[in-house]
């Protein structure tokens, strides 16, 4: 038998959602539309086969079922936070800092975006706009 879990997308507007009471805070919260939090938290209602907020016009709010499953969820959440903190931290993610001339500087990145694009860029050669708008390593 195929268990099917929830994803954490679903889980994280769920459990945002719980704690503003508010779908539009959830939202802002997360980068995303009120419209998408109501989708997650519609698709979890339906894998988990209960409501979890009762919805008035503007105010949600918790069911039994959906304080329940708060309630359940809230400590492997932080254990996965943490957990992710953890390795992050001992990924040894600290900043690099590289000094070069502008010219050599200007040269390495040139060859990087060529690399990644095909292209250089549609500035005048060696400008600074000819380089990505992120910087060296970008391709935006």
């Amino acid at each position: 038998m195929t268990r099917h879990l929830p994803s954490m997308q679903a889980l994280r507007a769920f459990d945002t959602a719980s704690r503003h009471l508010s779908f539009q805070q959830a939202a802002a919260g997360l980068n995303l539309t009120a419209f998408a939090i109501s989708r997650q938290i519609r698709a979890l209602e339906a894998l988990l086969g209960t409501q979890l907020f009762h919805r008035n016009h503007r105010h949600v709010r918790l069911t039994r079922a959906g304080q329940a499953f708060l309630h359940d969820i809230t400590a492997p959440l932080g254990q996965i936070d943490a957990a992710v903190a953890r390795f992050q931290g001992s990924s040894g993610g600290r900043a690099v800092s590289i000094q070069a001339y502008p010219p050599f500087a200007i040269r390495c990145c040139m060859a990087s975006r060529v690399h990644k694009t095909g292209h250089a860029g549609s500035g005048p050669r060696g400008s600074r706009e000819s380089m990505p708008p992120g910087g060296c390593g970008s391709t935006a």
